[in-house]
């Protein structure tokens, strides 16, 4: 995990991350994907243990990640065509 081992900042530049790199798949760049999926499993294994009052924002925050991770995907299907 980074910046500070705080969970919603890492989840935060999780986001950035995927909506960047989607950004440049769609501009025709080739992209590199190696070690996102260490990154969200780390993230999620740190999550386990969240104080309870604090994982609602998590789980939005979870929910755009998978969110910007479909948009991505959908991109990479849609090129394959």
């Amino acid at each position: 995990m980074n910046d500070d081992d705080d969970p919603a900042a890492t989840l935060d530049a999780l986001i950035d991350l995927v909506d960047a790199t989607r950004r440049a798949y769609a501009a025709g760049a080739l992209v590199d994907l190696t070690g996102l999926d260490v990154e969200v499993e780390q993230i999620c294994r740190a999550l386990t243990d969240a104080p309870r009052e604090h994982r609602p924002v998590y789980v939005a925050k979870l929910e755009a990640l998978v969110a910007s991770f479909d948009g991505l995907a959908a991109d990479m299907r849609a090129a394959q065509r």
